[in-house]
């Protein structure tokens, strides 16, 4: 079984809509051929105006709706009844308890579920705290995926499985150790914003 693993970021809408497409939270409201989606946050709190703006709270609803009138099964971190199509993420039948975004919670299922092939596209982490926080998790269950004999492809444009932006690979284009500092230098500050 092939496996499309769709995310929210720049990309998205270059991705299949035939096939096993797997969406997370609201992509469903953009994407058409969604055939199962993942909503791992706190349903009470995203409904809550504590937490969140109308706004986003009336985006959640729709998703609610659609997801309900079109029947697409969605994975939970628990039942809840607004989502009757749910099932529970079985974090207990991971080999590994490392997840730090969706996406990681996505592959990993993926590889539960027996997929021999994962394209992954819509997940550029261009932003600090995803290049940094979520990246590694989720090359981790990539490189975890193929090591199983799984075939991964992930689509452009991300920095998953790639070098830092514009630095090279690491010994072949830069080889000095005083080389070494300052790319690493200029790499924490392209992604502190400062020069």
């Amino acid at each position: 079984m092939k496996v499309i693993i769709v995310g929210k970021g720049t990309g998205w809408w270059d991705s299949p809509s035939e096939g096993e497409i797997w969406g997370l939270n609201d992509l469903c409201l953009k994407k058409e051929g969604i055939t199962l989606t993942f909503e791992l946050h706190d349903i009470d709190k995203l409904l809550d105006t504590n937490f969140r703006e109308l706004r986003f709270i009336r985006a959640f609803r729709e998703q609610i709706k659609l997801i309900n009138k079109k029947n697409i099964p969605v994975i939970l971190k628990k039942p809840h009844k607004l989502f009757p199509s749910g099932t529970i993420f079985p974090l207990d039948g991971m080999p590994f308890r490392y997840f730090t975004s969706t996406p990681a919670f996505m592959i990993a299922y993926a590889i539960y579920k027996g997929a021999t092939a994962i394209d992954i596209y819509g997940i550029p982490l261009y932003y600090e705290e995803e290049f940094t926080f979520e990246r590694p998790c989720i090359e981790f269950w990539i490189g975890y995926a193929m090591g199983k004999g799984i075939e991964v492809t992930v689509h452009k444009p991300t920095y998953l499985l790639t070098a830092a932006p514009n630095f090279g690979l690491y010994s072949y284009d830069w080889d000095s150790w005083g080389e070494t500092v300052s790319v690493f230098k200029r790499e924490i500050n392209f992604y502190r914003g400062s020069t």
